[in-house]
């Protein structure tokens, strides 16, 4: 799944962050975000279980929960 970062600036401006951003995941062995050019904050499962995914830009951040579930049969 792509996540995206947005932004939102004391002027009233909302910025796309995603490729600027500093992307990590709580436990890596549930599910893994990508922080390279290109492909930041895509997520990529890893295990069952749910994890932490946390966007940071100049020492502010947000997180999201991501849930990693068995795929549906068919």
């Amino acid at each position: 799944i792509q996540l995206t970062a947005f932004g939102d600036f004391s002027d009233g401006t909302v910025e796309n962050l995603t490729g600027t951003a500093t992307w990590t995941t709580a436990d890596a062995t549930i599910a893994d975000v990508s922080d390279t050019s290109g492909s930041k904050g895509l997520v990529s499962g890893v295990d069952l279980g749910t994890a932490s995914i946390t966007a940071t830009q100049s020492a502010v951040g947000g997180s999201t929960n991501v849930t990693v579930t068995a795929a549906k049969p068919g």
